[in-house]
């Protein structure tokens, strides 16, 4: 009785309840709970398909990433390959630049001994055989650093590629290189082929996608 007059039905409680009013309620609640069903089921079936997006886009930044990452490897490898040639060129050039410097002292050493003979002959002054002295000096003293720059390069150098240092290690020059003409490249293909480009355009093709 106390939910039927909730539902707006008035009751005699004197009489029995007869099958009509309870028949009402009863459609009344039914009709409720499939109205609350379906609710739910609609709020279910927008959560699923939001879901399903939301892994889609996920997916499909994954595989933008994978591309990315395969170019950001592909672009590491080939700049730590390149830094090595050149640290290995840069060490040749040094090496080429210590024999020069050796031979360069000994051309002042050379004139050191040319002046102190000349100022026995009484045709050189004291001040002469110091300067000559001064050259050697500091010819010494440029050549001591560079043999420390190589020294040290050497070093990197044996470390970046995996092997002991060892001061005898030889650096032998590069020979038999043939460079063939190089033909006339658009500006177009050197973008497309960019690293960096290629990175760019997969991110804006997830963009695109979005």
């Amino acid at each position: 009785m106390d939910a039927m007059t909730q539902q707006g039905i008035t009751v005699d409680p004197a009489t029995e309840l007869w099958i009509g009013p309870m028949t009402t309620v009863t459609n009344k609640a039914i009709n409720q709970v499939i109205q609350g069903v379906g609710a739910v089921t609609s709020g279910l079936n927008e959560m699923l398909s939001q879901q399903r997006y939301q892994m889609r886009s996920t997916a499909h930044q994954l595989e933008t990433d994978r591309f990315n990452t395969y170019h950001q490897y592909a672009e590491a490898k080939e700049g730590i390959r390149l830094r090595q040639i050149t640290h290995y060129v840069h060490l040749l050039g040094m090496k080429k630049q210590l024999s020069v410097m050796n031979e360069y002292e000994q051309t002042v050493r050379a004139e050191l001994n040319r002046a102190m003979r000349l100022r026995e002959l009484g045709l050189a002054s004291d001040e002469d055989v110091v300067e000559a002295e001064r050259a050697l000096s500091k010819q010494a003293d440029q050549a001591k650093q560079l043999e420390e720059s190589f020294r040290l390069a050497l070093i990197q150098l044996s470390f970046d590629i995996g092997i002991a240092y060892n001061p005898d290690l030889v650096i032998r020059d590069i020979e038999g290189i043939v460079v063939d003409p190089l033909e006339r490249v658009d500006t177009k293909t050197l973008l497309e082929q960019a690293y960096q480009v290629k990175i760019a355009s997969n991110s804006l093709d997830e963009t695109m996608w979005q």
